[in-house]
């Protein structure tokens, strides 16, 4: 959740900076022609997709969720069981997040030279970080059954908060190394670039950690 969450805050809180500084769209950038600040892929743009995706994961995750991975029920004689068929487990809602956002950081960092280039990177993270807040309650829950689970989870809850400052501050400390000779804002690709090299790494070690956590606990959730 700290490097999943994390640096997808860190995404929504800076998209509005990082369009400022690419032009419009891919025609503009491979003719040369300059920053146009009104594109239709600016900062209002990423934050209506933003918006529009984490609210539609969140609707439609549940409800999928549910479906395919029933939360456990503990029985006092019998321990553990699902009320049916489970297909799959929860913790591969946060396996495919962290895939998701892999893909959404490395197009960030490799392929993005202009502001319609982002609309993927802006839904994947509205898509991720919505699916990751559905489905975490229902996994602390069956992880530590009992009196504890709303402890954990509140717990849980912290690791944006620990994380969104740490990936900020790479942010900000990598942007601000590319400060212009004149002490203007940095602009352009070359700001962010390292950043989301960073953590499309960051991302692969989530999803290898839930990988782990699936392995070991998939029986119970």
């Amino acid at each position: 959740m700290l490097l999943l969450l994390g640096s997808c805050e860190m995404f929504m809180a800076n998209v509005g900076t990082m369009v400022l500084g690419v032009p419009a769209s891919r025609n503009e950038a491979t003719t040369g022609a300059g920053i146009s600040a009104g594109g239709t892929g600016g900062g209002a743009a990423q934050v209506r997709l933003l918006s529009f995706s984490n609210t539609c994961a969140r609707l439609f995750v549940g409800p999928l969720a549910d479906y395919l991975a029933p939360a456990p029920l503990v029985h006092p004689h019998s321990g553990i069981h699902f009320p049916r068929k489970r297909y799959i487990s929860r913790l591969a809602f946060l396996s495919a997040a962290c895939v998701l956002m892999i893909a959404a950081f490395f197009w960030m960092a490799a392929g993005v030279i202009s502001q319609t280039d982002i609309y993927f990177v802006s839904i994947a993270t509205g898509v991720a970080y919505g699916a990751s807040f559905t489905v975490t309650p229902s996994i602390v829950a069956a992880l530590w059954l009992g009196p504890s689970a709303g402890r954990n989870f509140g717990i849980v809850t912290y690791a944006p908060f620990v994380g969104t400052p740490l990936f900020s501050i790479l942010y900000a400390t990598i942007s601000s190394s590319h400060q212009q000779e004149d002490g203007s804002v940095c602009t352009g690709t070359r700001c962010w670039r390292t950043t989301f090299w960073i953590t499309t790494v960051t991302s692969g070690l989530g999803l290898i950690l839930s990988l782990i956590l699936l392995r070991r606990r998939r029986d119970r959730i």
